[in-house]
């Protein structure tokens, strides 16, 4: 049997998930049955639906709620390529929630608007004593 591979998933924003050990991976091929990839698996890239992409490592069985995208196998590893955020069903896997990325934005629209009150208080061309070089 061929060594254990990576499972790296991949959103606009940046990596949403990357797994190391990787025994096998299931996920779901537009209008088609799940597809599982082992080990070994030949190369094949397709788009996938929003469903679960289950997977296995060392530390056991995970499954995750992902939005459709592409998925590539090559050899030495599975990478998925989706359009926003998942959120975990199941396993130990840390990865953001969608509630933890609205939480996120919530409050850098906050700081925003703080900074930009702060910096219209300020009268342009004047620099407060501690601001000077």
């Amino acid at each position: 049997m061929a060594d254990p591979f990576r499972l790296t998933v991949l959103a606009p924003t940046g990596t949403l998930l990357e797994a190391e050990g990787v025994t096998w991976v299931r996920a779901r091929l537009s209008g088609s049955a799940p597809l599982s990839v082992y080990p070994g698996h030949a190369p094949l890239i397709g788009e996938t639906e929003a469903a679960p992409l289950e997977y296995a490592d060392r530390a056991g069985e995970h499954a995750l709620e992902l939005e459709g995208g592409i998925l590539q196998v090559e050899e030495g590893g599975v990478t998925l390529f989706v359009g926003g955020p998942m959120r975990q069903i199941s396993g130990e896997t840390q990865i953001s929630t969608t509630a933890q990325i609205l939480e996120d934005d919530i409050e850098f629209d906050r700081l925003a608007r703080q900074l930009l009150v702060a910096l219209q208080a300020e009268p342009e061309g004047v620099m407060g004593e501690d601001d000077g070089i």
